[in-house]
């Protein structure tokens, strides 16, 4: 709409969007942490059913493993995002930046 202040030029908007989007980032990356210390065996959280199950599953096939690489690219994303302080208009965020 005409006359509308893009939140990208607005400072009070763009405070507001970026706690927002910090609190989303931190709550992905507790899901990851819980998520990564599974894969390793470490199922803290869990309660004792949930425990046994995986302990009676074994560790993850290598042929499985590839089902979390996405977690990966959301980690690197995670990462880049904090470091622009969780500013989504950052430039340093798009393109979406590439591990390294």
């Amino acid at each position: 709409e005409a006359g509308q202040v893009a939140a990208a030029d607005d400072p009070v908007r763009r405070a507001a969007a970026q706690a927002v989007i910090r609190e989303m980032a931190e709550i992905a990356e507790h899901h990851l942490a819980v998520a990564a210390d599974l894969c390793a065996g470490r199922p803290s959280a869990l309660d004792d059913v949930a425990r046994e199950t995986l302990a009676d599953a074994g560790p993850i096939p290598t042929e499985g493993k590839a089902a979390f690489l996405p977690a990966l690219r959301a980690r690197v994303f995670l990462e880049t995002l904090k470091r622009c302080e969780y500013d989504i208009h950052h430039p340093d965020l798009w393109p979406i930046p590439k591990e390294g």
